[in-house]
């Protein structure tokens, strides 16, 4: 997904890493589109996890670092993804495609990100808690 910074022509693709299993995000990034921030979003990972995890993604080609073993292309295996993002947009009016409210900084832009992920995780461990 990806929204802006400052104008519109300063785009920031926001990566993230779900749990297919719970869908909690289990790490984000702001940056572009490229190799170097997906190296970045996997060092957020946890080593127990991403070294062991399968990776379902499209057919971006910064996915090609990925070991092929446990890479699985397909968007029919990123509709949980597409759903998180949605939510994003319809909660926070920055991270709508058209709008005229934009964050004036990258520091403030990931700021909101940390806040909106920390509430999506908390809103689905209240559910398992039930």
């Amino acid at each position: 997904m990806y929204s802006f910074i400052k104008t519109k022509s300063n785009k920031a693709w926001i990566w993230v890493a779900i749990d297919k299993y719970t869908g909690l995000i289990v790490a984000h990034k702001t940056g572009d589109r490229s190799e170097e921030t997906l190296k970045e979003l996997l060092k957020e990972i946890p080593n127990k996890i991403v070294n062991k995890c399968i990776f379902y993604t499209d057919k971006w080609k910064a996915y090609n670092i990925l070991p092929k073993d446990r890479h699985v292309v397909g968007k029919k295996y990123t509709r949980r993804v597409e759903r998180v993002f949605l939510t994003f947009r319809s909660s926070y009016a920055r991270l709508v495609r058209r709008s005229i409210r934009y964050s004036k900084s990258k520091e403030i832009h990931n700021i909101i990100l940390d806040l909106l992920v920390y509430f999506y995780n908390e809103k689905i461990m209240s559910n398992y808690e039930k």
